[in-house]
């Protein structure tokens, strides 16, 4: 008798792609806050004058940095709204305009720009994009307060993956609903469906959260009552009709599709030439919904300033962040033109060279000369990838600055390194490190790998030390080529050409 052999899939997920096998997000014990140090040369006061209390923090710097300054300082947010990345595979750009004493350029109302910068590359593998994120959820809701809410705006390509993430950090008992943000969209799709919906996901930090029931106004009842012919009161600026002797309103309760809010039209009031700006009115709903007057509001991916904008007009608090250049002086403008006094604080988190990690990660390795580690990679994978170092290629592993190289860490990694050792026989390994535990030195690492009678070295060696090295690589300087004309007494400045690598 021939018994029927069971058949087994080992199924290997396609580069890229998410790995939804995983034990637990990281591969650590302990997920730090992040280390920030602030330049205090760099921060600025808007609209104040001495004596008042501002109204609002425009933080220069990532959200892990800003989520550190906030526990750091036992500053708490009862709402928090966040339209980060999507993973849409595009880099997203904004034109560049002169500025003059902190001002734009009046030519900017003439059209007139100097060319485009890069504002944020949105160009991931799935899985790097997902530990990314991960990290800023978890440091996000350490800074939420007992009656907070946070919603996360999202697109068809990542939500589903997020979902899962956030059930993890805040609880599946806190998931609240997936808005779906419908809006009006442009061009054909001859084989699929239009697309032409956002999603928006709202979780609490518990029960007692902040809901202020939105009402809309129903546009088309009303217009159909009227071609009825039926008699519309006004009462205290409600308006109502009777309907067998019951009183009914055109207010409805909002639903979890929102129909009523357009995207920004590129003609319209708010267009401030920043490519994915929001509306406010979709702000405004979410802030009114979800908090109180004197609240704090929270976007750590300010981007336009739209929440901080709208938080301001409802008489919230506003605390708001970005990575971006471009995204801060848009924030800066926007509120300094609204009369709205608030601090800006630059705030650093040690590697200063993209907003994408991934990007920087392949930056890294391509400054150094090296190789970025791939599935086809004949060493293992617990190293990011070959860095040449002491006139050798050695296999390096990057601490990116989610972790602190600390005791614990460096005995797992010579753990880990000395089994793979006893495979490859290499004679030497490099760790990489944006931040190092003060008290961990060399010798003693040295040390430790001669107590255990291994018979290999491992350098330690900080991130920030390569990146100086290769400043003129990083950090070139924007250049043009320039004119003076003399015109009746009067000097122009012709620029013929400008270079920006940023």
């Amino acid at each position: 008798m021939i018994k029927d052999k069971i058949k087994s899939y080992n199924l290997q997920p396609v580069d890229g792609e998410a790995l939804l096998s995983f034990k637990g997000r990281l591969a650590t014990d302990e997920l730090y806050m992040q280390v920030y140090d602030i330049d205090e040369s760099k921060g600025e006061l808007i609209n104040l004058s001495n004596g008042e209390e501002k109204e609002g923090i425009v933080f220069d710097g990532d959200c892990l940095s800003t989520c550190a300054y906030l526990k750091d300082n036992n500053i708490q947010v009862d709402l928090v709204y966040i339209d980060p990345p999507f993973a849409s595979s595009a880099n997203y750009s904004k034109k560049i305009f002169l500025r003059n004493n902190g001002e734009k350029s009046e030519t900017q109302n003439d059209g007139y720009s100097i060319g485009e910068e890069i504002m944020y590359g949105d160009i991931w593998k799935k899985e790097d994009y997902l530990n990314w994120i991960y990290l800023r959820l978890m440091a996000i809701k350490e800074i939420m307060s007992e009656k907070a809410c946070i919603y996360v705006h999202l697109d068809h390509n990542i939500v589903h993956y997020v979902k899962i993430l956030m059930d993890e950090i805040f609880g599946e008992e806190n998931f609240q609903n997936e808005i779906t943000w419908k809006y009006a969209t442009s061009g054909a799709y001859p084989s699929n469906y239009v697309r032409n919906n956002d999603k928006i996901l709202l979780y609490s930090i518990g029960s007692d959260y902040v809901f202020n029931q939105e009402r809309i106004f129903d546009w088309p009842d009303y217009a159909k009552k009227l071609k009825e012919g039926r008699e519309i009161i006004e009462e205290n600026g409600e308006l109502f009709y009777y309907y067998n002797g019951e009183k009914r309103t055109f207010n409805k309760q909002m639903t979890e599709v929102w129909t009523d809010i357009e995207k920004i039209k590129r003609d319209g009031n708010e267009i401030l030439g920043y490519s994915t700006q929001k509306p406010e009115a979709l702000l405004d709903r979410i802030i009114r919904t979800s908090s109180n007057e004197g609240m704090i509001v929270a976007d750590f991916f300010g981007g336009s300033g739209v929440t901080a904008k709208v938080a301001h007009d409802l008489k919230r608090k506003f605390i708001t962040s970005d990575i971006g250049t471009n995204s801060i002086q848009t924030i800066r403008d926007r509120l300094k033109k609204e009369d709205i006094s608030f601090e800006i604080i630059d705030i650093k988190d040690g590697l200063d060279l993209f907003r994408n990690p991934a990007q920087t990660m392949k930056q890294l390795f391509k400054l150094c000369s090296g190789e970025r580690r791939t599935k086809d990679s004949d060493y293992s994978e617990l190293y990011d990838g070959l860095i040449p170092y002491n006139n050798s290629m050695m296999c390096t592993k990057i601490i990116d600055n989610s972790k602190i190289l600390d005791e614990n860490l460096l005995d797992y990694l010579i753990t880990e390194i000395s089994q793979d050792h006893l495979k490859d026989e290499r004679d030497e390994y490099l760790i990489l490190y944006v931040f190092k535990d003060e008290k961990l030195k060399q010798s003693d690492l040295d040390k430790k790998i001669k107590d255990q009678g291994l018979d290999f070295k491992i350098h330690m060696l900080s991130i920030e030390k390569i990146l100086k090295e290769k400043q003129y690589q990083l950090n070139l300087p924007d250049s043009a080529n320039i004119s003076i004309i003399k015109k009746n007494n009067n000097y122009q400045i012709k620029i013929n050409n400008y270079f920006s690598p940023y």
